[in-house]
């Protein structure tokens, strides 16, 4: 760098008689300024956003800065001419162009495993040895402000095995306490919303150790966060689970930061996270988002001075005193139907395909509690099935000799309904 500012010496200000007008000094020292500020920036944004996976382009703006500040020191010194200050420009404007037009690193494979590993590291709160944290936040249905969906959550957690949860919802509340191998839970209710259920548990533990477990026997390969920007191609695998039945994983993440979006396995999960904050080393997400119930942190900050009755547990719950939601077949949920009532579908439309799925959860007490689908159908065949299946009941279940809410999917056939609506439609025709 001397020796190049040397020969720009040499050919523009020795060699050269005194310019008539040469830069004023104020002029050179800003504009040499202006373009160390702008390497500064160009390594914060690029590290920022890529981290280490573009070394040339933070080596570049590094360059940068230390060229602009050579130039300015030298600028103050002694004053340039309109050539030497115009050279001295020109490389600046060039090296800030070379590190824009750096191309990014191709993309690396990963097993997804690993980089489950990172995000459990970066961005789990309750991660084993994890900092003790005081958490409030809000469960809200979008469509609803009087919902049986809307309340609130605390954690006071000290570690994976010393924690307390408190849990107000419109019809519902639970405060639950882990303490060693002591758990104690008191509940206000008899069904325990599934979706709050998981966005209680999902906001600070948004990858639980099963689900990861799952994700990982399947052998899927990720490409490295780093090598592009936004959403990253979406994971997604079928596979057949202990039962013969079809599940499916479905798994996606910012290709840029890393940045968990979702995870949907059979045992979770429900919220898209989203609004990542830092939380001293880790970067949290404060929300989910996309879907009819959300979650946001309210406040989070460190534990604090710790109140050990807070975690004090006099009597512990036995199992039966305790909620619990288990997922089974759709064949095995069947079994036990008691009431069915019929649907009555539209016979002046025709639905798309010849089913849908339907997830449905059931109380303790027997009756559908929960339903919903995804399945792509319009409103007048979504609203006849699951108004419906809402008054179905079951014989309520055990697991483990203990009552528990059982959740399943239902695939309903539209095969009767798509031949009354070709009638229909027929005899409408005929008139």
């Amino acid at each position: 760098m001397v020796a190049f500012d040397a020969i720009i010496t040499v050919m523009f200000e020795t060699l050269e008689p005194a310019p008539p007008n040469p830069p004023k000094t104020w002029m050179v020292v800003a504009f040499y300024g202006f373009y160390g500020l702008l390497g500064a920036c160009g390594v914060v944004v690029s590290f920022l956003r890529h981290g280490t996976s573009r070394p040339l382009v933070l080596i570049c703006f590094a360059v940068v800065i230390a060229v602009a500040v050579y130039f300015f020191i030298e600028a103050r010194v002694r004053p340039s001419t309109q050539k030497g200050f115009a050279s001295r420009s020109m490389v600046l404007v060039l090296l800030v162009l070379l590190a824009s037009w750096l191309p990014r690193p191709a993309a690396k494979k990963i097993p997804l495993g690993i980089l489950l590993d990172d995000m459990i590291r970066r961005s789990t709160l309750a991660e084993p040895g994890g900092r003790p944290f005081y958490l409030k936040a809000t469960i809200t249905d979008r469509d609803d402000r009087n919902s049986e969906f809307n309340g609130t959550v605390e954690w006071y957690w000290l570690s994976t095995t010393r924690w307390r949860r408190v849990v107000k919802l419109r019809d519902f509340s639970q405060t639950r306490i882990v303490n060693g191998d002591h758990i104690f839970e008191d509940n206000n209710g008899d069904y325990f919303p599934v979706n709050d259920e998981m966005l209680a548990s999902e906001i600070v533990d948004p990858l639980p150790k099963d689900a990861v477990e799952l994700v990982k026997k399947l052998d899927l390969t990720a490409i490295e966060p780093g090598t592009g920007d936004g959403w990253c191609p979406i994971i997604q695998k079928y596979f057949k689970d202990t039962d013969g039945q079809e599940q499916r994983v479905v798994f996606a993440y910012d290709c840029n930061t890393g940045h968990l979006l979702y995870l949907w396995s059979p045992s979770c999960c429900y919220g898209v996270m989203a609004d990542y904050r830092r939380f001293h080393s880790k970067s949290v997400a404060f929300a989910t988002q996309d879907n009819p119930v959300n979650i946001r942190i309210d406040t989070l900050r460190d534990l604090g001075s710790l109140d050990e009755s807070l975690f004090a547990i006099y009597q512990p719950s036995s199992p039966a005193q305790r909620i619990t939601t288990e997922k089974v077949s759709e064949t095995a949920a069947r079994k036990f139907i008691t009431q069915k009532t019929d649907i009555q579908w539209p016979v002046s439309e025709k639905p798309n395909g010849d089913s849908m799925s339907v997830d449905i959860v059931i109380g303790r007490d027997g009756r559908v509690k929960e339903a919903w689908t995804y399945s792509p159908v319009n409103n007048a065949f979504e609203d006849a099935a699951l108004n419906a299946i809402r008054k179905w009941t079951f014989e309520p279940q055990n697991v483990n000799g203990v009552p528990a809410q059982i959740k399943t999917t239902l695939t309903i056939p539209f095969a009767g309904n798509v031949a009354k609506a070709s009638v229909g439609r027929a005899q409408g025709d005929s008139r």
